[in-house]
């Protein structure tokens, strides 16, 4: 009777099983962290359990300008193996709340952080509502990640994509791909016909920009938040650089100059030069005012992000001046192996 009973259960769970079984095939987060999934990462659930299950120790934290990073790229660059904790969307309170995820999990040894002011205005500390907040409690329960409708919508997608796909190269027609975007492919390419999707038109991008960057603060709490991470990885001999991402010009002069803004990021710049490695983008040069090096005056093109990969983690001759490095204590992303140039100021 019991083992009847049994049979009889096993045969009712069996579908669901199966079910599962195909959830975890096709969910686009790699919960488990055995896929390497290419997509880019858009949300922090993917770094969260990249973090919990694969404990890296050289690793990128930032908004999407960081995830753009060819992690590939760069790890066969410096020989080292890099992991992009990076997405999109990220606020710097995220970033600071990834890398303290990280110190749990992790045996950190290098720390790449991506800071910028359009991710950091506001209230950044003990925010409820950061991306980073929401996607903890399925970090933590496989059962209620495997339960949620909208992962389960997000599976089902890329499955049909997976079985379409094939069915779309016969016909000669461009395959599908779950996120509309994927920054570290340098092969891609937008379509003339989504010019406007990526903001190509930076001006009108730049003025919807500058309405929500009037009256930026960068707070107390978020200065003491980043004097906490920077004596953390002081005391435990992490390597710390933080890393200013380049602009368009058009974006630089409707925004922050609009907003008068100059000084309270220079008194941003002015902290982290005094405490950290810094390695600046924020420089004005031929390369930021060209049409071709942005997407949308955030997110480098093609080529251009290989550049920016080369920039920080070669000695590179290449464009020396669309970056100041100010070496703090010896510390640089360049390996060691490798030798260091232009050095604009060491501490």
């Amino acid at each position: 009777m019991v083992k009847r009973l049994i049979l009889k259960i096993l045969i009712y769970l069996t579908p669901f099983v199966i079910l599962f079984c195909m959830f975890f095939c096709f969910e686009t987060y790699d919960y488990f962290a055995l896929q390497k999934n290419p997509e880019y990462p858009k949300e922090p659930l993917s770094s969260m359990r990249c973090i919990m299950v694969k404990h890296p120790t050289k690793v990128i934290f930032g908004d999407s300008r960081m995830a753009n990073l060819d992690i590939d790229y760069i790890n066969e660059l410096t020989g080292e193996n890099y992991t992009r904790l990076a997405y999109g969307g990220a606020q710097l309170g995220d970033s600071i709340d990834m890398f303290w995820l990280a110190t749990n999990y992790c045996k950190l040894e290098k720390v790449i952080f991506g800071v910028n002011f359009y991710t950091s205005k506001g209230t950044q500390i003990d925010n409820p509502d950061s991306q980073f907040q929401k996607a903890v409690p399925y970090a933590n329960n496989v059962f209620r990640f495997a339960t949620n409708m909208n992962y389960w919508l997000k599976a089902l997608a890329n499955l049909k994509h997976k079985v379409m796909n094939p069915i779309f190269s016969a016909l000669g027609k461009p395959e599908r791909m779950v996120f509309p975007e994927n920054p570290p492919k340098d092969v891609i390419i937008p379509e003339p016909e989504i010019g406007q999707k990526w903001r190509l038109d930076m001006e009108e991008y730049s003025d919807s920009i500058q309405i929500g960057m009037q009256d930026y603060d960068f707070q107390d709490a978020t200065y003491n938040a980043l004097q906490e991470v920077i004596d953390y990885c002081n005391e435990n001999n992490i390597d710390l650089i933080f890393v200013l991402p380049p602009v368009h010009d058009v974006i630089y002069e409707r925004v922050v100059e609009v907003n008068n803004m100059q000084d309270d990021l220079r008194g941003i710049k002015e902290f982290l030069y005094e405490r950290a490695t810094v390695y600046d983008f924020e420089i004005r040069s031929d390369f930021t005012a060209s049409q071709d090096t942005f997407y949308d005056g955030f997110h480098l093109m093609l080529e251009n992000k290989r550049l920016f990969a080369r920039l920080l983690f070669t000695n590179t001759d290449e464009h020396p001046e669309l970056v100041d490095r100010y070496i703090h204590n010896g510390v640089g992303i360049i390996p060691e192996h490798l030798e260091m140039e232009h050095i604009i100021y060491t501490k």
